[in-house]
């Protein structure tokens, strides 16, 4: 993964007060000056870069003739590929970029000056490699600018870029211990700037995660949340949110990965830190659903209703609206109704269903299918009929995620039928069951027993 993560509006920052130092002769007297004409052009190139306008810094650059720097003296050619070699970093154009502050930092170490722009080209040259995915090369040159920034004079926090770049680059090749290391080093300028730097690494590396989990590639989903969860944790804390994601992370890789005993333990721990630190978050609420999902899902139903409780009182405290007290409801009346709880199973369903969020949605034909059939089984068939007969007379028309379910649906339909003594109805929604199954359900037992009945009659 690329670590060239640090936000362009901080390089920016650092580019133009690192520029000014080079370009200004008047602020540090020993720097060696420029022919008067390419200061101009050079200061023009670096307003662009101000203004985030990289292709006019690129343009106004090259314009220059060929013939007339080559014919430069070498400090000009030291600043014009430096310049240069910015502008296409920022316009990521790594191989000229690369390329330019390769030269840029050539001909500076063979001027032997020591000046704050050497320190700066350093990390630069550092940077350019890390887009290219040349971290060893990278890891040189951050060590390198560290190095000399001792002797030279600099501004500090390209120290801070160095070290959180050098943390990331261990962190991805899985050696935490250095990476702690390089991260502990780190001096924050200030808020804004840790959380700028931290977000977009995070984000980096989140986008990575997401495309081998969409793909189910969970091992490599693992190596990458691994290494975010290390470098979350040591650096910002176990109460932060970017950490306490990457727990939740961690639960999911593990339930696909079929480790469900690995799988509680994050969401435990998420849980275990809210109640330490008086959090009252998203991750939080979101850790209390997934519990009782997981309790549910393998059968723990005296686990997940113990919880349930704790879990709906933390969320109605939560003003998140991406996690609600329902969510539980769901997991908890299907895993009752599943085990033959009907009446708990039927109460906690339909709190559910009478107030659904949007992100719930896809829960609610599941939820359907399992407190119409628990409807069947106390009882209560005319309620069944209301509610399902209106619903599956629309078909095709039906939303997508109701599709499946159909022929379930139409199953417990046509024996509510059966009970209330409406034969036909009973037949037709019992033959549009086998039908919408594929023939599946043609060896139903409960269906053949009613059909046979009818036909004895």
């Amino acid at each position: 993964m690329k670590t060239f993560i640090i936000c362009v509006r901080i390089l920016r920052f650092f580019a133009v007060m690192l520029t000014s130092l080079i370009l200004a002769p008047c602020v540090i007297a020993k720097e060696p000056k420029t022919i008067k004409g390419y200061d101009e052009v050079f200061n023009k190139a670096q307003k662009y870069l101000d203004k985030n306008q990289n292709e006019k810094a690129i343009n106004i650059l090259t314009e220059l003739p060929l013939t007339d720097i080559s014919s430069a003296d070498d400090t000009t050619k030291v600043f014009y590929n430096l310049l240069l070699g910015k502008a296409y970093l920022f316009g990521q154009k790594n191989e000229l970029a690369d390329k330019h502050l390769e030269k840029a930092v050539s001909l500076f170490e063979r001027l032997r000056f020591k000046y704050p722009s050497y320190i700066d080209m350093l990390v630069f040259r550092a940077f350019a490699s890390d887009a290219l995915g040349k971290r060893n090369e990278a890891a040189r040159w951050y060590r390198k600018a560290l190095l000399k920034g001792k002797v030279v004079e600099h501004n500090t926090d390209l120290d801070n870029c160095c070290y959180l770049n050098l943390g990331n680059i261990h962190n991805e090749a899985g050696d935490y211990e250095l990476a702690r290391e390089y991260y502990n080093k780190i001096q924050w300028m200030d808020s804004l700037q840790k959380v700028e730097i931290h977000g977009d690494y995070y984000g980096k590396a989140a986008n990575r995660y997401q495309q081998f989990a969409s793909s189910n590639n969970w091992i490599k989903a693992k190596e990458i949340n691994d290494s975010l969860t290390n470098y979350c944790l040591t650096k910002y804390g176990e109460q932060d949110d970017y950490y306490l994601c990457c727990l939740q992370s961690e639960g999911s890789i593990q339930y696909s990965l079929g480790d469900y005993e690995m799988a509680l333990r994050p969401f435990t721990e998420t849980i275990r830190i809210g109640k330490e630190h008086n959090l009252h978050n998203y991750y939080v609420g979101y850790a209390y659903c997934r519990l009782i999902e997981f309790y549910c899902n393998q059968d723990k139903i005296d686990d997940a209703i113990a919880l349930f409780p704790e879990a709906i009182s933390y969320i109605k405290n939560l003003s998140d609206k991406d996690v609600s007290e329902v969510e539980p409801c769901l997991f908890i009346g299907m895993a009752c109704i599943r085990n033959g709880e009907y009446e708990s199973g039927i109460m906690s369903l339909e709190k559910f269903l009478s107030f659904t969020p949007e992100y719930m949605q896809w829960g609610v034909p599941y939820a359907i299918n399992k407190l119409t059939w628990a409807y069947l089984n106390v009882g209560r068939n005319q309620e069944v009929i209301d509610l399902l007969s209106p619903m599956l007379s629309r078909g095709e028309s039906l939303p997508e995620n109701y599709q499946s379910l159909r022929p379930y649906l139409h199953k417990t339909l046509g024996c509510s039928y059966y009970v209330m003594e409406h034969k036909e109805e009973a037949i037709t929604n019992f033959n549009e069951a086998i039908r919408l199954s594929g023939g599946e359900l043609e060896s139903d037992t409960l269906i053949q027993e009613i059909l046979s009945e009818y036909c004895g009659k």
